[in-house]
């Protein structure tokens, strides 16, 4: 009886590609900031959440983290740990964005302007407003300045600045959903742990619709992450039946 064999793939070829984008832009957007003369404008907010709600929360460390080392030593700042964990921890907020359970009727851009809304704020609230503020005021001003009237100053300048990522984000993450990355992160857990389920199921214990998803998915797979080894084996398969 034919069994389904398949390698799991955690992280294809597409998936590191757009890690390492997101690393890159977040790169940038630590290191170079729009100067208004009274705030800075950077667009963090808009990165973290795209890697995290999206790639999901090993992405959304790699991103947060690396992002933040790589803009410090582009800016020829010693990288702060207190920061730095700042970064990561937001990315790990917005990817719990995927998994607020909403009704399965409401429309899935809905959906993601309700989640997006959710994380945003309770990232400001929790990460941007008390402990990157400390973690900032620790590092540049605790000598000069008490630590209320630093976070005061700190939610004047960031909320304008919070909102325009807001905004940006609201406006660049339904089409990304769409037509770049397809589905969130929690999407294609769910769907690896199903495959996986059946992968060690016979075929003819697997109803057809079913089948023919996991047969989908498995060709996908093959195509994306095929390789030499694999086309050797499939040639000595064939050659053996003949």
């Amino acid at each position: 009886m034919q069994n389904l064999s398949r390698k799991k793939v955690i992280l294809g070829t597409k998936s590191i590609a757009y890690i390492g984008v997101l690393i890159a832009l977040s790169t940038v957007t630590n290191a170079y900031a729009i100067e208004t003369g009274i705030m800075s404008i950077s667009f963090n907010y808009l990165v973290f959440f795209v890697a995290g709600y999206f790639m999901g929360p090993v992405a959304g460390i790699l991103v947060g983290g690396l992002g933040d080392l790589f803009g410090c030593l582009i800016k020829g700042y010693a990288p702060n740990p207190l920061i730095n964990a700042c970064s990561i921890l937001l990315c790990l907020i917005y990817s719990l964005g995927a998994v607020i359970p909403l009704p399965k009727k409401w429309r899935p851009e809905i959906k993601l302007y309700i989640r997006l809304v959710i994380v945003f704020v309770f990232g400001f609230l929790t990460v941007t407003t008390f402990l990157n503020s400390y973690a900032t005021w620790w590092f540049f001003s605790s000598k000069t300045k008490s630590y209320l009237a630093y976070v005061g100053t700190r939610i004047a300048l960031q909320s304008p600045v919070w909102a325009i990522n807001l905004a940006i984000t609201a406006f660049v993450a339904f089409p990304l959903g769409k037509f770049v990355f397809k589905k969130s992160w929690l999407d294609d857990y769910k769907l690896l742990l199903k495959r996986n389920k059946k992968e060690e199921t016979p075929i003819s214990e697997i109803s057809v619709g079913e089948r023919t998803e996991v047969e989908n998915l498995v060709e996908i797979e093959e195509r994306e992450v095929q390789t030499p080894i694999e086309e050797n084996s499939i040639d000595k398969n064939s050659d053996t039946q003949e």
